[in-house]
């Protein structure tokens, strides 16, 4: 279809059209060389600048080594080697730069090593409270997130071995806020609550980006436990001189009274089909000290004893 040539290589290939195969590949006379299970390891063409895989396997050794043919340093190799893993064996056994790969779990909730599973390819990240959970999870352990179950196959362009995604820089027009309940599901038939934050921003190095303004969301959980109610408490802190609250309705009423500052700008990172916020920038704008004024609740008088307000 291109024009570029390419030759195959198997079990069943002749050893002398073998040899022919690979020295003509390895002079790059060749621009391909399809292989089943011939070339994983042992092989040496410092030339490789792409390596598709089109298995999966459960040896993090294997797959290291698999990919490893394309990892050396060659004078006609300008950016690298490009990694197309369909096999999903990235998801599976991390990112081989990381300290965790091949590890055949993310370890125990709270360990290091669970911890330390952060963008390695292994796991995820929760977008609402930010834990980092195993790579196959539909829901996050803490805050009861439903992850999005994904049926494409478009490629990853984010992991590690392709690069991340550069911060983008948002002015924040609004600030909204609302309750947020999450549908009941079997595992979790009494889901807490949470305060869904909405910004309205533009692009920051977009002048007239008013034109192309987009809203982007956060979650806040101050009726959760654990990581995500420490989130919560970080997140109130950076906004507010007030203790955080332990309730959504009452850190919806002190949102709506003026408790907490603003950001003027955000910054994001996309991750995959989420864009978490990673930064805010309040300006000049101080934490508030007072509360602004708001009607009092009406008092509730049973109309008979000694608080009958006459």
């Amino acid at each position: 279809m291109t024009g570029e040539r390419v030759g195959v290589v198997t079990g069943g290939t002749m050893d002398i059209e073998r040899g022919a195969l690979l020295a003509d590949f390895k002079n790059q006379k060749l621009r391909w060389l399809v292989n089943c299970d011939v070339l994983t390891t042992g092989f040496n063409a410092r030339c490789i600048d792409a390596i598709a895989v089109l298995r999966a396997t459960l040896s993090p050794g294997l797959f290291c080594q698999m990919i490893g043919r394309g990892l050396r340093t060659h004078e006609s190799k300008l950016e690298g080697c490009r990694i197309l893993d369909f096999g999903g064996n990235i998801a599976r056994h991390g990112s081989i730069d990381d300290d965790n790969y091949g590890y055949s779990d993310a370890g125990k909730q709270g360990t290091k090593r669970h911890q330390d599973t952060a963008g390695n390819g292994r796991g995820k990240r929760c977008p609402n409270c930010e834990l980092d959970v195993a790579a196959n999870s539909r829901t996050c352990p803490e805050c009861d997130f439903e992850f999005a179950v994904r049926h494409d196959a478009t490629a990853d362009n984010e992991s590690q071995l392709t690069g991340k995604p550069e911060p983008e820089e948002w002015i924040v027009a609004e600030t909204f806020w609302k309750r947020h309940d999450k549908k009941p599901t079997a595992e979790n038939p009494e889901p807490k609550p949470t305060v869904r934050v909405d910004y309205v921003v533009r692009k920051a190095d977009e002048p007239n980006g008013n034109l192309a303004s987009k809203t982007i969301s956060e979650w806040i959980c101050p009726e959760h436990s654990k990581f995500a109610r420490l989130q919560f408490i970080r997140w109130w802190n950076a906004r507010s001189t007030m203790d955080a609250p332990d309730t959504v309705e009452d850190s919806l009423f002190l949102l709506s009274v003026g408790a907490c500052r603003h950001p003027v700008r955000i910054t994001t990172v996309k991750e995959g089909k989420y864009t978490p916020i990673k930064s805010c920038d309040f300006g000049d704008v101080q934490k508030p000290t007072e509360l602004k004024e708001v009607q009092a609740k009406p008092e509730v008088f049973s109309g008979e004893g000694d608080d009958v307000p006459f």
